[in-house]
């Protein structure tokens, strides 16, 4: 729990501290492809979501990012169970510019909400936790179309959940530089 409360703390400081800066600011929405891996892969089918980001540039090359979003991905053996996935996530884009330009790398840490729904049968079952989550990506920018690959992963008491994203999204400019 300390490490979600961290992980919230800074994220709030870290947007806090990108609003007074200079440099581009824009906001993205898009939509992705959720691949599962390792255990929550044997258990997973592929995934779908929807993600919005908040890039606050801070130089040339960097900026500081929010990102939210909301991804769903059913289990393979329960056609009426599934885990949906909303995180919560900070961190630091670096465009690497030059002959490379729109090329970048985005590490980001924060807290994840994960609820699944488990049914079979007349059973039925929900739960909800908050995890740490984290995620490295990656991608290229081309014309404001943002295409992006990360993992990203939960750790819980219970264990973890990655899974790699696919994402196409659009980079909306916002007033200013």
């Amino acid at each position: 729990m300390k490490k979600i409360f961290l992980a919230i703390v800074l994220i709030a400081a870290v947007t806090v501290g990108a609003n007074a800066q200079k440099g581009t600011k824009q906001i993205s929405a898009g939509v992705e492809l959720g691949l599962p891996a390792g255990a929550f892969g044997d258990a997973a089918k592929v995934g779908f979501g929807v993600n919005g980001k908040a890039i606050f540039g801070i130089t040339d090359n960097g900026a500081i990012t929010a990102t939210t979003g909301f991804s769903n991905f059913g289990y393979k053996y329960y056609s009426s169970s599934n885990v949906s996935i909303i995180p919560i996530l900070g961190g630091y884009r670096h465009d690497f510019g030059g002959s490379v330009k729109g090329l970048y790398a985005e590490p980001q840490i924060g807290a994840g909400i994960y609820m699944s729904k488990f049914g079979t049968g007349s059973y039925k079952s929900k739960d909800s936790e908050v995890n740490f989550t984290w995620a490295l990506g990656g991608g290229y920018v081309y014309d404001n179309f943002d295409f992006g690959l990360r993992y990203q992963r939960a750790q819980g008491e219970g264990g973890g959940a990655g899974f790699f994203a696919l994402k196409v999204a659009y980079n909306f400019p916002l007033a200013g530089k």
